[in-house]
C-alpha cells in the first residue's frame, strides 16, 4: 500500500465512512454559480459535474432537470441522470433493463454498462471521501493533491467506458462519459477531437458554437456601423 493510500485509509477510519452533507460554503457557491449560469446549458452541465464531485445529489439533479427543460434531448444531462434512450423516450437505466429482458443481447449490453459505471464509483469512493475529509479539517493543499491525482485517473476511466458505450451502440451514454472526462481533464485533446471539437481562437468549440459566434460577431459589426 502506498503512503498516500495509507494516509487516506487512516483519515477515513478516523472520521467515519458516511459522506458529508454539503457544507454551507458549498451550498452558497452552488447558489451563486447557478445564478451566473442561468440558461447557459454548458455552464449548467459543468455545475452538475461540480455537484457530483461533492456528492450534492439533490443539487445535481435539480441542475440536470433544468438542462432538460431547456434542451429536452440533451444526451449528457440524461446520461448523468442515469437515463438511456429506448423506444423513443428517455427512462432510468434500471427501468429500461427490466423492459429489455426479452431482448437478451441489448439487456446484456445494458447490464455491462451499469456494472462498468458502478465500478468507477466503487473504485473511487474512498478517495472522494478523503478529499472531503481533508478539506473539512483544513488540509486544503492535501485535498487538492489527492483530487488532482484522482481526477486524472477517473477521467481515463470515463474515456474508456465512453468508448465502450460508443462501440456498443450506447451513444447518449458515451456522450455523457466523454463529457465528464473532459470536465475532469480538459487537457485531453484526443477526447475533444473525438467529440467533434476544434481549437478556435484558443478555445475548444464545436462547429455549431463557432457558427453561432461568427453570426454574433457579424451582427455586432453591422450594429457598429450604424
Amino acid at each position: 500500500m502506498t503512503s498516500l493510500s495509507t494516509a487516506i485509509l487512516a483519515l477515513v477510519l478516523l472520521t467515519g465512512q458516511k459522506p458529508d452533507e454539503p457544507t454551507p460554503a458549498d451550498v452558497a457557491e452552488f447558489t451563486a454559480a447557478q445564478a451566473r449560469a442561468r440558461f447557459d446549458v454548458p455552464k449548467l452541465i459543468k455545475l452538475a459535474l461540480w455537484c457530483e464531485e461533492r456528492h450534492m445529489e439533490a443539487q445535481k439533479r435539480a441542475v440536470l432537470e433544468q438542462v432538460i427543460r431547456l434542451s429536452p434531448n440533451h444526451a449528457t444531462a440524461h446520461g448523468l441522470l442515469g437515463e438511456v434512450f429506448y423506444k423513443g423516450k428517455w427512462a432510468p437505466a434500471d427501468t429500461v433493463s427490466r423492459e429489455m429482458q426479452e431482448d437478451r443481447p441489448l439487456a446484456a449490453k445494458n447490464a455491462q454498462y451499469i456494472a462498468r459505471r458502478e465500478q468507477i464509483e466503487r473504485d473511487t469512493a474512498t478517495e472522494w471521501l478523503a478529499v472531503q475529509r481533508y478539506e473539512k479539517v483544513g488540509l486544503h493543499q492535501k485535498a487538492a493533491e489527492v483530487k488532482a491525482i484522482l481526477d486524472h485517473r477517473v477521467a481515463a476511466e470515463h474515456v474508456r467506458i465512453g468508448l465502450w458505450c460508443e462501440s456498443n451502440g450506447l451513444k447518449p451514454e458515451a456522450q455523457a462519459h466523454l463529457t465528464t472526462a473532459l470536465h475532469l481533464n480538459p487537457r485531453n485533446e484526443a477526447t475533444w477531437k473525438h467529440l467533434g471539437y476544434v481549437k478556435h481562437h484558443g478555445r475548444w468549440m464545436n462547429h455549431e458554437q463557432i457558427a453561432a459566434e461568427e453570426r454574433q460577431l457579424l451582427a455586432q459589426k453591422r450594429a457598429d456601423r450604424h
